[in-house]
């Protein structure tokens, strides 16, 4: 296990070599982008939480499939389609995403940011995912996932089609 959090730090490319690390804390430092730990083939827990990063486009080629859980809430995710690149993440049992702008939509009257319900989307894409935000799938969430797939309608969208 490691713990790094709240240092400010920027790039964690360096412990792509600590090959037995089975649990990374990097929450609140200064990261941008997804960096390449494809040799922590034992990392089951990543935690990015309030970090910068706006897109997951390189983690299947950047993270080791082995992870069960990945935190990415709090960060600059604009678009929500982004969370069709964690599809590869076959092992993926929790995920939190919440806090990043991509959970909102902004109404338009008033300029205000509202929730919408991004659950069964993100389910449609992430299959084994059974805890979302800290709350466990419910069977109605399931069925809506389900729905969104057999209908091709979740996974119609790629990356940059957020707003439609």
């Amino acid at each position: 296990m490691l713990n790094i959090a709240g240092n400010n730090i920027q790039n964690i490319n360096a412990l792509n070599a600590c090959h037995s690390l089975q649990s990374l804390d990097a929450s609140d430092n200064a990261i941008r982008q997804i960096e390449d730990l494809t040799h922590i083939t034992s990392l089951k827990y990543l935690n990015l939480h309030k970090n910068l990063i706006d897109t997951l486009s390189s983690a299947p080629r950047y993270w080791p499939k082995s992870l069960h859980t990945i935190v990415i809430s709090d960060n600059e995710i604009k678009d929500l389609t982004e969370i069709y690149h964690l599809t590869s993440f076959i092992d993926l049992n929790t995920l939190y995403i919440h806090d990043n702008p991509c959970l909102f939509v902004i109404n338009d009257r008033h300029g205000h940011h509202q929730p919408f319900d991004y659950r069964p989307y993100i389910l449609n894409w992430c299959l084994s995912v059974q805890n979302l935000d800290g709350t466990f799938i419910t069977r109605k969430e399931s069925l809506k996932a389900e729905w969104l797939l057999s209908q091709g309608k979740g996974r119609s969208f790629r990356p940059g089609d957020h707003y439609e």
